[in-house]
């Protein structure tokens, strides 16, 4: 399996994407109830697992 340039940094740019929509998501709901961070924080996880699942498949296909 080889890992280019392109797709390592493809990888790594959507790893910050990841993160600072995260950062976002989270400065965005600290003053909504617990439920409403608790789901909005699922919807995120859901969200970047699909996220990095599809970038590994791109990169070791």
């Amino acid at each position: 399996m080889k890992l280019s340039l392109n797709s390592a940094l493809s990888s790594g740019l959507l790893l910050l994407l990841c993160n600072r929509l995260k950062a976002l998501a989270s400065h965005r709901v600290v003053q909504q109830t617990r439920s409403s961070r608790d789901t909005a924080s699922n919807l995120l996880i859901t969200l970047s697992w699909r996220a990095m699942t599809a970038a590994s498949a791109l990169l070791f296909d």
